[in-house]
C-alpha cells in the first residue's frame, strides 16, 4: 500500500468518525423523553432519604417507582414527554399527591415535595405549577 492510499484511508476514516458523531448527537436531540429530578424534605428543610416516590402516567397510567437517595432526591431520566402525577410516601408523614406534572421532550423539570409528619396514615393533594421549575437542558 502506498502512503497515498494511506493517507486516503485515514482520510476516510476520520471523515467516517466525524459522520457517525453529528448523527448520533441529532439522534439524541430527537428524543421524546425528559427527566425529573424530585427533592423530598419535611417542613424544616431537611431532606428525606428512603422516601418512596411514584410517577404516574396520567393518560397511560404506567408508573414507576424510586426510593429518594442520602440526599433526599428520586430522579426519574429518561421519561417520555406527557402529563404526570407524584404520590411520596415516608412512615410518620402525611402522604401526598401532586397532579399537574408536565415533561417536556428534551426538558428537565424539578418539583420539591414537602412531607408533614402525622402519627397515623393520611394523604395530601397537590397541584403542581403548570410551569414548575424547569432547568433548560
Amino acid at each position: 500500500m502506498s502512503w497515498t492510499s494511506r493517507g486516503a484511508t485515514k482520510s476516510c476514516l476520520s471523515l467516517i468518525l466525524a459522520l457517525s458523531g453529528v448523527f448520533a448527537t441529532r439522534l439524541y436531540a430527537q428524543s421524546d423523553a425528559g427527566e425529573l429530578k424530585v427533592l423530598v424534605a419535611d417542613s424544616s428543610g431537611a431532606v428525606i432519604p428512603a422516601a418512596a416516590v411514584k410517577l404516574i402516567n396520567t393518560g397511560t397510567e404506567t408508573s414507576a417507582s424510586q426510593s429518594t437517595s442520602s440526599d433526599g432526591y428520586a430522579v426519574f431520566s429518561p421519561i417520555r414527554g406527557g402529563d404526570y402525577g407524584l404520590e411520596v410516601s415516608h412512615d410518620g408523614f402525611k402522604t401526598v399527591k401532586v397532579q399537574g406534572v408536565t415533561i417536556d421532550v428534551n426538558g428537565k423539570r424539578f418539583e420539591k415535595v414537602v412531607l408533614q409528619p402525622s402519627s397515623k396514615a393520611e394523604t395530601v393533594e397537590v397541584t403542581a405549577e403548570p410551569a414548575g421549575f424547569r432547568l433548560s437542558s
